[in-house]
């Protein structure tokens, strides 16, 4: 069995849920650089030095300094901040009743924030430097770039409310505490906050693992359970690795059956931390088990659940590699401060994992890091055994929020501990708002033959969270899918949750046009939108009151405008860019059409060097879609 590093994200991006960036071409961020001090607690020579830290403004709905109006500024945690912002939706979706600035920080030593340009891995191996990476640091980075924020848009009387998630939840609340002269209020999300010193028993987190996929499939759990003793006992035996390496596709022969354990129980850990609409990862994951064909084992099963998690294209699995992953920034965290005592014990059958062990765990920190953990700190720096009572007697205006299906939520707050510390949660799932359902949709509406009565599940998804209810005539907001799946789509539509708190609307996604709308007894207007929104308007204006059509090529059909109106929309916005990009562009035709095996087809339109060569010349595709 095995210890695991206790880690608050996913330890493999492509855990995410896939959403479209929000940044593209016409985007409201803005990424600037903030140089900031490495040590903000000495006086020595060496604590002068600088670093650049990156933050991302948006100021679409911002009313500007002179209306006061706020700033939400969220708190980066322990992995880079990229350059997708969609899956914040506390902030966007608040923004623009609040007329708010939009403020987004990298932590100190993660992304592009890292010192003197070092790596991940040579950060951590350079003792000089690793030693300014704690919270507290963090903590002041935040205070330093939120200050000159305010100062730089002359914006004194901006309030300031801090956000985050998982170890941000927790940085947000910390900062309130230390810095309520800069925040006004913070909103802690998924905090673990009391996940130190014992506060809670160690398995609270597999516990609620455990919980979610009993719940979801009696028969996926107790697969689950079963697979473990075949493991195991598989590994015991002469050639077992090996065997277990081929069963489970390793890019390379096992050297430990436990980091295959470990592998493993992330999937699960993570599908219940990560169940979020539309993907509900731990059905996903139950449904792969439960789905395989008869005649499988448990393993063949188990397999099934690995490749619902990271594609089932054939490519083998990083096993024995896996476990490198956690050796670096998170790890480091863990190794100082960050003492999270969390692990297995005889209750916990979803996962093999050894029980917490405080010497062994600092055994492990002496050889990698050479230190030993300081579980008592945080306690210490940031409320003593009895944080709540810390809160009441210090703290003010925190809003704790907590998904009861997610692993964290049995180490946060959630019970109000005053007027001003509040407590809210969702027991659907992990902070979820949105319902996923199915309807038995008629396979041909416009003939009468037998094979017309054929049904399908359509799939479309529901958000009641800001819904005035039926008897308050409060809208329902459309979105009509299209070429895409809407899992795609459903975190970027932002025309939804942005109106959504203003007009109090229901919000429903639809995965393709149907008239389900018909079986709704609501009096409720219904506003569609989207590429088929004006046509379902004309067709069906009995059921939609109003549209917006976004981007909608209404006219691009015989010959109603010429047929290179896109690309040469295309070539003027590159041309009004930047002259020589779009002259380099054009010159690599010429170099592409050499490469090719065939003479491509000459270009219909004076100047557009390059639209007939699309579909043949796919690696050298420059154009950009642009909304």
């Amino acid at each position: 069995m095995l210890q695991k590093t206790t880690r608050l994200s996913p330890l493999h991006p492509n855990r995410k849920a896939k959403i479209l960036s929000s940044v593209g071409s016409g985007n409201d961020f803005e990424t600037k650089y903030y140089e900031q001090t490495l040590d903000h607690f000495n006086y020595q020579p060496q604590s002068y030095a600088t670093f650049t830290q990156k933050y991302v403004i948006n100021s679409k709905y911002w009313g500007g300094a002179n209306s006061s109006s706020p700033i939400l500024a969220y708190l980066g945690a322990e992995s880079s901040l990229g350059n997708d912002f969609s899956y914040i939706g506390s902030l966007s979706d608040n923004a623009p009743r609040f007329k708010a600035l939009l403020v987004y920080i990298e932590h100190r030593f993660y992304g592009e924030s890292i010192p003197f340009g070092l790596t991940e891995e040579s950060m951590l191996k350079n003792e000089s430097v690793r030693g300014y990476f704690n919270s507290d640091q963090a903590l002041a980075d935040y205070a330093e770039i939120l200050r000159h924020i305010k100062e730089s848009l002359c914006a004194p009387k901006s309030p300031i409310i801090v956000v985050g998630g998982s170890y941000g939840g927790m940085l947000a609340a910390w900062f309130r505490l230390k810095y309520p002269h800069i925040a006004m209020g913070a909103l802690a999300i998924s905090a673990p906050i009391l996940y130190f010193e014992d506060l809670v028993p160690h398995d609270a987190y597999d516990s609620v693992v455990q919980k979610d996929f009993k719940k979801q499939s009696k028969s996926c759990f107790k697969t689950i359970t079963k697979s473990w003793d075949t493991i195991y006992k598989l590994a015991s035996q002469p050639n077992g690795l090996a065997i277990l390496s081929q069963k489970f596709n390793s890019c390379s022969q096992l050297k430990s059956v436990d980091d295959l354990a470990e592998f493993i129980g992330d999937i699960y850990f993570s599908a219940a931390q990560y169940s979020f609409p539309p993907r509900y990862q731990v059905k996903i994951v139950c449904d792969a088990i439960n789905g395989a064909p008869d005649g499988t084992d448990d393993l063949g099963r188990i397999l099934a659940a690995i490749q619902s998690s990271y594609g089932g294209n054939g490519a083998c699995h990083d096993i024995s590699g896996f476990s490198d992953y956690v050796t670096y920034s998170w790890d480091w965290q863990t190794c100082s401060e960050m003492v999270i005592p969390m692990g297995g014990s005889k209750n916990i059958t979803i996962a093999r994992e050894k029980p917490f062990d405080m010497e062994e765990r600092s055994k492990q920190c002496k050889k990698y890091y050479g230190v030993v953990p300081r579980p008592h700190w945080v306690t210490t720096y940031y409320g003593g055994q009895d944080i709540k009572t810390v809160l009441r007697k210090f703290g003010s205006n925190i809003i704790f929020s907590n998904g009861l299906r997610d692993p964290w939520s049995r180490a946060g707050i959630l019970e109000d501990l005053s007027d001003s510390l509040l407590a809210v949660y969702t027991a659907k799932g992990s902070g979820s708002d949105f319902e996923t359902k199915y309807y038995e949709q008629t396979l041909d509406h416009f003939n009468y033959q037998p094979q017309s009565y054929a049904t399908f599940k359509q799939k479309y998804v529901i958000n009641s969270k800001y819904w005035g209810g039926a008897n308050s005539s409060s809208p329902i907001l459309a979105y009509l899918g299209a070429e895409s799946s809407l899992a795609s789509v459903i975190g970027v539509v932002g025309a939804l949750p942005d109106n959504g708190p203003r007009f109090k609307a229901l919000l429903v996604y639809i995965e393709a046009l149907c008239l389900f709308h018909r079986t709704k007894k609501k009096k409720s207007p219904t506003f569609i939108e989207l590429v088929l929104a004006a046509w379902f308007r004309l067709k069906h204006p009995h059921i939609a009151m109003g549209t917006l059509a976004i981007s909608a090529p209404i006219l691009y059909f015989e010959d109603l405008i010429p047929h290179d109106a896109y690309y040469s929309v295309v070539q003027k916005d590159f041309k009004e860019q930047s002259k020589s990009c779009f002259k380099t562009i054009e010159k690599s035709w010429d170099i592409s059409r050499r490469w090719l095996p065939s003479p491509m087809a000459s270009p219909s339109s004076p100047g557009i060097h390059w639209r007939n060569q699309l579909s043949e010349f796919r690696g050298a595709n420059y154009i950009v879609m642009i909304r």
